[in-house]
């Protein structure tokens, strides 16, 4: 039957949005956190939405038929939301096996998993002018002091946890003529759609105010077993990025954002700890809409989900078609050498401006001072007690990265212990410190690059804080040297960071799925000072993220439109790219520039965008797979007077499968260097004065570089006579892209089907599952007797089909015998993780069906077998071999 929620109306602004029921779920059937599947959807319905001339009458009519349709196949589903502006469509809480039957109803055009956005855990430093390095980086700096812009007449709409408006620099007030003039609290405090979290709890409890939660409260919940991370603080964060106004505050550490005068609106659509969903987002992209807001920043992200026909980006991506930009961070799951194909959603929509994160220049937190000078060493707090303000202690070393009580020395009581990063958890060093009898721990890095440290779950009840690894060795140098007092102290301190000005290690790698060019640009993101809600650190804190990346494009967007109001979405990104500055590769700069598939067109430069006279479109090219692509590239020229462009091509470093046998690609890959090939129509090109100029580029991989690997550069357009040089990304994958796997093991024989048994041992799964061999199983389909497919997807999925046939090929039904027809998936987000699906014995069909009693029919008792088929990205439906498919060991149903 049809579970409707209840609608509930808000009186403000003409929100509208549903109660949600608690989700129906058949995942846990195999549990763990190696499963990766979803039980909440989007059902997009036939006709445009309204923003693109469809009446609400003709989608409400289409909405009511849908319902009638689900009631009367007794399809088993909670209806969570209903949009109608940016997408037609509902979403939706199912078994996966009840969404395969929403796919056949009449009218549906498609079925989408709704996905779970979580927030990274908070680092915490409480710098104090981290914000004022990153804004000279970028030239906002200049905008402000030198053209006078800071972003007045223009509201950016900030997409988050809530937004504390009592900050001053945020305004000190809300409503229409604070700074902070609108907004909507979509979910309320208890919420979190992360069904992982001992946390759950997915019904939103909506409210007028947007305000955070309190991160106290927040970070005493986040110490619970198995809760969800606080993320009371972020949106604020985010919002002081973008705009804060300490202009004229007299108070120490007041910030001043990217674009202090711009006016904000805030949607919350995080509970005080956990995760939300990609519907409540849309519900919030609508609510943007009707409030008008000039730009909207998201700093969330749905990880490897990198389709851009996913509902949210597609949502995204009407924003932008109407008038609004739109900023996103690009993810935090990539790593030096690891992650290919991790963006997400919503920042791989194609007209959204995807940010990537830079590290700040220098590292400014809380210090003590050390003896015999007095010197003082900036740290980084962990979410261990907080440090304290004055009195001393002696500094112990310890050995063997006190993994171990014998590595804490007796003479440790009373004392600070000196731990070096590695070989455990931060939270059994600590908790070795704390147990013989130390009154704090100092952990040092053994890293350049800058961490936050956590002991959550550990009992810690001394303070933890975190060193630079050139700190660190400073500091065993003086404990060896003699006696050393370390005294805490109320004073900040800056420390150059090694990775100054490189993309941060962090940052999710592109392309999308279909190799377009993502992240678009990048911005400073880590180690970023901004304001905090006020009931936690004074206001301020600091944290580090593309979350922060994104919200500073967004205050760079603002101060464009302020100077050029007349440009619409499309050229402010454009001229945010063309001007940017590509940076070398984090892990080597000087071997070569960083991949566009990872910095996009590099660090943006405000001032250069708004003073340059030219632009150039395409501002990126995808050149997709094979051996190269060209491309006509037009300049278009504001400037009174003509300019003459001498045109060169730049490759950056490659990335391509790895030699070594243990990695599995894209999971892990190699770096490669080699040079692709440019040629132009011209080495040169003029533009009149106003006016505009064309000319073409061909690209080829360099002949250096294996198949399968993915390659870059920049196409640069040099001023002759100065001026700012303009350039344009571009990425392109070297063979045939449909040669990546897509169904492989994950290291446990997957593809396979399993049952539930209470006697049975699965080498990979544990006790209680067994594996179907090539005899096949028999099933009875009560209970958690039912079939269970388990299934690795190492790339993403255009297709997704399953379907059910007799043992001798024969399709049940004929072509009706699809069990579940999916589109648009992600890959797994590690290497030995999967998804499942739980067959009932049930079949849907094709869109041909239409007499309401074939829509859902039952699979006989009898011997069968699954075949799952996938379609591979950009894949040809009637080329076989774009297609990977599996066929299950023969399955009996036997119903009582």
């Amino acid at each position: 039957m049809l579970k409707r929620s209840l609608r509930l109306t808000i009186a403000l602004a003409g929100v509208a949005c549903l109660v949600v029921t608690p989700a129906f779920a058949r995942k846990d059937l195999v549990g763990g956190a190696a499963n990766e599947t979803t039980t909440r959807w989007f059902v997009e319905l036939s006709s445009a939405p309204a923003s693109d001339g469809t009446s609400k009458a003709t989608l409400k009519a289409e909405r009511d038929k849908f319902e009638a349709d689900a009631a009367a196949d007794g399809i088993d589903m909670t209806e969570r939301y209903s949009f109608d502006d940016l997408l037609n469509a509902v979403s939706v809480t199912a078994s996966p096996s009840d969404a395969a039957r929403i796919r056949a109803l009449p009218g549906v055009k498609g079925v989408y998993p709704v996905h779970t956005m979580t927030l990274p855990p908070e680092t915490r430093s409480g710098s104090s002018i981290d914000l004022a390095n990153a804004i000279a980086m970028t030239g906002a700096d200049f905008a402000h002091n030198e053209l006078g812009l800071d972003g007045r007449g223009v509201t950016i709409a900030i997409m988050d946890s809530g937004v504390d408006y009592r900050d001053p620099e945020l305004g000190g007030c809300f409503g229409p003529s604070c700074k902070v003039r609108g907004g909507f609290d979509f979910v309320g405090d208890t919420f979190d759609a992360d069904a992982d979290d001992s946390t759950y709890q997915p019904v939103p409890h909506p409210d007028p105010d947007p305000a955070p939660c309190d991160p106290n409260i927040a970070d005493q919940i986040a110490a619970q077993p198995g809760a969800g991370e606080s993320s009371a603080g972020h949106g604020t964060h985010v919002a002081g990025i973008a705009a804060a106004d300490g202009r004229g505050h007299t108070a120490e550490g007041q910030v001043i954002g990217v674009a202090p005068g711009a006016r904000l609106l805030a949607y919350r659509v995080f509970g005080c700890n956990g995760g939300t969903s990609t519907d409540v987002m849309i519900a919030a992209m609508e609510a943007a809409r009707r409030d008008h807001a000039d730009i909207l920043n998201m700093s969330i992200g749905a990880a490897f989900n990198n389709w851009p026909e996913s509902p949210e980006a597609e949502a995204a991506d009407r924003l932008v078609k109407h008038g609004m930009i739109v900023t996103s961070s690009i993810g935090n799951s990539g790593a030096n050498g690891g992650q290919l194909w991790s963006a997400g959603a919503p920042g791989v929509a194609k007209r959204v401006i995807a940010a990537a994160s830079f590290d700040n220049t220098k590292m400014t937190g809380p210090a003590f001072a050390v003896s015999p000078d007095g010197k003082l060493f900036p740290y980084i707090r962990s979410d261990s007690p907080v440090a304290p303000t004055s009195g001393s202690g002696e500094l112990v070393n310890t050995s063997n990265f006190g993994c171990n009580a014998a590595d804490i020395p007796a003479s440790v009581v009373g004392k600070i212990a000196l731990i070096r990063r590695g070989n455990c958890f931060f939270s059994v060093k600590a908790a070795n410190a704390q147990a013989k009898g130390a009154v704090a721990v100092v952990l040092m890095n053994n890293s350049p690059i800058p961490l936050s440290p956590t002991v959550a779950g550990a009992g810690i009840t001394i303070p933890v804080v975190l060193v630079s690894q050139a700190s660190g060795n400073e500091l065993v140098q003086r404990v060896t040297n003699g006696t050393t007092t370390l005294t805490w102290t109320n004073k900040t301190a800056e420390e150059p960071l090694i990775t100054a000005g490189l993309i941060s290690d962090f940052t999710s790698w592109g392309t999308d799925a279909e190799l377009g060019l993502k992240p678009d640009i990048g911005a400073p993101g880590g180690q970023i000072y901004s304001t905090w809600p006020h009931q936690q650190f004074g206001g301020h804190n600091t944290i580090g993220g593309t979350s922060m990346a994104a919200p500073h494009i967004a205050g760079l967007a603002a101060l464009i439109l302020q100077a050029k109001p007349k440009a619409d979405p499309d050229e402010v990104q454009t001229l945010l790219m063309n001007t940017s500055s590509p940076i070398g590769v984090n892990i080597a700069p000087t071997a070569g520039l960083e991949p566009t598939w990872r910095q996009g067109s590099g660090l943006a430069m405000v001032d250069r965008a708004v003073l340059t006279p030219a632009s150039v479109t395409p501002a990126k090219l995808s050149l997709g797979e094979g051996s190269g692509g060209s491309a006509k590239m037009t300049i278009d020229n504001d400037a009174r007077f003509p300019v003459t462009y001498d045109l060169s091509g730049v490759s950056t470093v490659s990335t391509g499968p790895s030699t070594n046998p243990a990695a599995v690609f894209p999971y892990n890959f190699a770096y490669l260097l080699g040079t692709n090939p440019a040629s132009f129509s011209a080495s040169s090109v003029t533009v009149p004065a106003r006016g505009k100029a064309t000319f073409h580029v061909s690209i080829a991989p360099s002949a250096l570089l294996p198949d399968k690997s993915l390659y870059g550069g920049y196409v640069v357009l040099t001023p002759r006579g100065g001026g700012i040089t303009l350039r344009v990304p571009y990425v392109g994958f070297k063979g045939d892209y449909q040669s990546l796997p897509v169904l492989t093991s994950a290291s446990c024989g997957l593809p396979a089907v399993f049952q539930i048994t209470p006697t049975g041992s699965d080498a990979c799964l544990g006790p209680g599952v067994n594996r179907l061999g090539p005899a096949g199983g028999t099933f009875t389909l009560q209970g958690a007797d039912f079939p269970i497919l388990l299934y690795h997807l190492n790339h993403q999925v255009r297709k997704f089909n399953l379907q059910v046939y007799k043992t001798n090929g024969q399709p049940v039904g004929g072509q009706r015998n699809f069990v579940d027809q999916e589109e648009y998936l992600p890959r797994n987000s590690a290497a030995t993780s999967f998804f499942e699906f739980d067959w009932d014995g049930t079949r849907s069909q094709n869109k041909d069906g239409r007499t309401r009693s074939d829509r859902r029919p039952i699979v006989p008792n009898g011997t069968y077998v699954l075949k799952l088929s996938v379609l591979k990205p950009l894949g040809d439906e009637d080329n076989p071999a774009h297609w990977e498919t599996f066929t299950s060991p023969p399955i009996t149903l036997a119903r009582p």
